[in-house]
């Protein structure tokens, strides 16, 4: 796969697009722009590892022509805070 395609959508764009398909979900999910050696990529975060690893198998590795990473907050952190 070539890692130097340009992305035809802008970052609200995309944003918008992808909490329109997959925001639905039974849990929460925060979805942000974020930038990493790799460039800019799409990160999905939601609470607890067995709903990020639901959402891993949801979610393609490169949606339209975006990386995305889902990423979790243990829910024991949560529960903590309150």
């Amino acid at each position: 796969m070539d890692s130097n395609w340009t992305k035809e959508q802008t970052e609200q764009a995309i944003i918008k697009q992808i909490k329109k398909e997959f925001g639905n979900q039974k849990y929460d999910i925060e979805f942000f722009i974020k930038s990493d050696d790799g460039g800019k990529h799409i990160e999905a975060r939601v609470i607890g590892q067995l709903n990020s690893n639901d959402l891993r198998k949801k979610i393609p590795i490169n949606y339209d022509g975006w990386r995305t990473i889902i990423s979790y907050t243990p829910l024991e952190v949560v529960l903590k805070k309150k």
